[in-house]
């Protein structure tokens, strides 16, 4: 009896894994994955291993090849395979693989240490226009966001009443003012940072931010190697770590949209091609 509620639970642990997944991909997905999963659907297809193309075994398997091609290192697959899948999240934003919703992959309030948040929402004067509902000094994609907010907010219907994907006002416009912010970064300094000292606060001047948040949210991504002529530092920006502020823009692009933006409109905001959206959406 308990071998047999054993396998029935690990049964169910496999469904709901699966059934995550497929949420996952429902709100992430390319276009094409989306209709597969739509017509699996309709025909009430069960097949989880055609269903699910980009899966998490397909994942490892590209990953233990590249550990095989590469174990001249001196290190053995597994090592190398748990050193690739470690990189590969520590690129993402903090996120929950086991959400069944989309808006839970990738909860808001965990998108950035709650500390640094705290700074921004009361040191930043355009972060406090944006809560005043105003977004003058804003990009035009945050622009067009608050307008989008407050049209909903004012008809008490569409995006308000999809409980999956709205996150009510706070949320919302915490993750306008979290993409202004990554998006001046990302636009302004693809390299490096230059300041005139060395520490949290010249480089908080440097930016405009709020110490809390630069020493937190901003180092996470430009690291400092060290004082350049005299005083002067710069903070580096690794191929890495621009990747991940790439898929931390990405992450806030789809929660503004409520998890329905195209590979196309994130393309044209972050100035790179469809394609590469398309791989660092996988």
């Amino acid at each position: 009896l308990r071998e047999a509620r054993a396998e029935a639970e690990e049964e169910e642990a496999a469904q709901s894994e699966l059934e995550s997944r497929r949420n996952l991909l429902k709100a992430f997905g390319s276009s094409k994955i989306k209709k597969i999963i739509a017509k699996r659907e309709r025909t009430a297809v069960k097949d989880s291993a055609n269903l699910f193309l980009e899966s998490s075994d397909s994942v490892m398997q590209w990953a233990k090849a590249k550990a095989n091609a590469s174990a001249s290192r001196g290190q053995s697959e597994a090592a190398q395979v748990e050193q690739m899948v470690a990189a590969r999240r520590a690129s993402l934003p903090p996120h929950n693989p086991k959400a069944r919703l989309a808006k839970d992959a990738y909860p808001i309030d965990r998108i950035v240490d709650r500390r640094a948040w705290q700074a921004l929402r009361a040191e930043s004067d355009y972060v406090e226009e944006l809560f005043q509902g105003t977004a003058e000094k804003c990009c035009p994609f945050v622009q067009k966001g608050l307008a989008k907010l407050q049209g909903d907010l004012a008809g008490g219907a569409g995006a308000m009443a999809d409980d999956a994907t709205f996150l009510g006002r706070e949320g919302a416009l915490k993750a306008l003012s979290l993409y202004e912010t990554y998006k001046y970064l990302y636009v302004h300094y693809s390299r490096s940072i230059k300041t005139e000292g060395h520490d949290y606060e010249s480089l908080a001047k440097t930016l405009d931010l709020p110490v809390g948040f630069v020493q937190i949210a901003v180092v996470k991504f430009f690291k400092n190697p060290g004082t350049y002529k005299g005083k002067r530092a710069f903070w580096e920006i690794s191929k890495q770590d621009r990747l991940s502020l790439k898929l931390h823009l990405i992450v806030l692009i789809l929660t503004v949209e409520n998890f329905n933006a195209s590979a196309k409109v994130i393309a044209e905001e972050l100035s790179i091609d469809t394609v590469e959206v398309k791989k660092l959406c996988r």
